[in-house]
């Protein structure tokens, strides 16, 4: 599990770099900065790849609500249009021009059913 970034410290105060990490000495040798600048880097490489994980999972949820919308077959009222009455041009929907007897509903002229 990785620290907080102001958990670890360089102490300098023996004369020597002493990477220190909660006032705990950990490595004592010049190369403290370094080891320190590393754990930074991973630090941020870890808040960057939270971050992405984080636009990941709300794409995910975008594209799962999407397909159950899909799934579920959402009433539209678009998607039950499919013929348009050539004389009124209004839109009709199979049934409705099955229970008028191919006649429109709404202006009562004989409609030819076009598929498509």
């Amino acid at each position: 599990m990785l620290s907080k970034d102001n958990d670890w410290n360089i102490d300098t105060s023996a004369g020597v770099p002493i990477l220190v990490y909660k006032n705990c000495s950990v490595i004592e040798s010049e190369q403290a900065e370094y080891i320190l600048q590393l754990i930074n880097n991973e630090v941020e490489i870890a808040a960057e790849l939270l971050s992405l994980r984080e636009q990941l999972a709300c794409r995910d949820a975008m594209l799962f609500t999407a397909a159950k919308q899909i799934a579920l077959g959402t009433e539209d009222v678009n998607s039950k249009v499919d013929i348009t009455c050539h004389s009124c041009r209004r839109f009709i929907t199979h049934q409705q021009h099955a229970d008028a007897d191919g006649f429109c509903p709404y202006c009562d002229v004989w409609m030819i059913r076009v598929q498509k």
